[in-house]
């Protein structure tokens, strides 16, 4: 990998290209260039069960999951499990997810405000490839 292709700073390719395909051509681009394929980019996006994002590092704020120090399947029944609530519209599962842009940048977060998804997290399970 050409270092001129690496994102500044080190950090990860934008989270977020206005609609779930264009997120999803994104993450294909900068990851297909390292060699991923779709399951592996699922596969490495569960490494969000750790950690959290912090705003002064990437402009988005909160956890993926309960326990950010334990790695395990968290990150993946979160977001992919409905939390037995339902929105305004009577709609629940990948709607379950509020979006909001306290921030400044959308990201989404689950009914009780405590777990946070990227728009790439989102447009994981959008995509029928992934």
């Amino acid at each position: 990998v050409d270092l001129n292709d690496a994102t500044p700073d080190g950090r990860l390719p934008d989270a977020d290209k206005g609609e779930p395909k264009k997120t999803m051509s994104h993450l294909r681009a900068i990851f297909g260039r390292m060699g991923f394929n779709d399951q592996e980019i699922v596969a490495l996006s569960g490494a969000h069960t750790l950690g959290r994002c912090h705003y002064d590092a990437s402009g988005y704020v909160g956890p993926w999951s309960e326990v950010p120090l334990r790695f395990d399947n968290a990150y993946y029944n979160l977001l992919l499990q409905p939390i037995p609530q339902e929105d305004e519209d009577g709609k629940v599962g990948i709607e379950q997810w509020k979006p909001h842009t306290l921030y400044g940048k959308l990201q989404y977060r689950d009914p009780f405000g405590i777990y946070m998804m990227l728009p790439s997290d989102l447009a994981l399970v959008q995509d029928p490839k992934t």
